[in-house]
């Protein structure tokens, strides 16, 4: 009689226990599938994020590979423009270079300017052969060569020929470093080059 007392008293007191146990071990589940379905979802948006990146990087190669070669278009009409002529005036290189319009065919361009070989001995003459052009009066080269040059590359033309780019009028590319690498290497090769980062001589 008094175990069957005692085991009647032990199950009322395991039911309980058990009943209570049964909603933190819900609450911890449910806790458990929140934070895992927090990191699946975290998980697929930073996929998601990744590839929309993606995307995005392969859209601007594309439109920045499309503008260059417009560009070098532009470069290879003005080139084709000079060897068709023995000599081309200030003048003749602004009326080409309206008749294409660049500006409105080409936006973003800021000048199409001209740089000629010029040996340190034919530097007067260079100066006077442009001095007739209109905004040639003054021109001159610069910066002041050093010693033991032998030619050096000045612009010589550069369209639009505005207050803002007739600053670079004169300037010598040979004289800048990043400049000088990127022409040599366009003579060496025969083809368009792209220099590095440079800050324009207009600004």
């Amino acid at each position: 009689m008094t175990s069957k007392l005692r085991k009647r008293a032990t199950d009322s007191l395991r039911r309980p226990l058990q009943s209570r146990l049964v909603v933190p071990l819900v609450f911890i589940a449910s806790i458990a599938l929140t934070i895992v379905t927090y990191l699946n979802a975290r998980e697929n948006i930073a996929l998601d994020e990744e590839h929309r990146l993606e995307q995005i990087r392969i859209e601007l190669e594309g439109q920045l590979a499309h503008r260059f070669q417009v560009y070098v278009d532009l470069i290879e009409q003005a080139r084709a423009a000079l060897i068709s002529s023995r000599y081309v005036s200030p003048e003749e290189w602004r009326m080409y270079l309206n008749s294409i319009r660049v500006q409105k065919r080409y936006p973003g361009i800021q000048a199409v300017a001209f740089v000629k070989r010029v040996p340190i001995e034919k530097l007067n003459s260079l100066k006077a052969e442009l001095q007739p052009f209109e905004g040639y009066q003054n021109f001159k080269t610069w910066p002041q060569p050093l010693p033991g040059t032998k030619a050096i590359f000045p612009v010589t033309m550069i369209e639009p020929r505005d207050q803002r780019n007739s600053r670079a009028l004169g300037f010598d590319v040979s004289s800048e470093a990043k400049r000088w690498t990127a022409m040599q290497m366009a003579m060496e090769t025969n083809s368009t080059q792209l220099s590095d980062i440079l800050t324009l001589v207009q600004e």
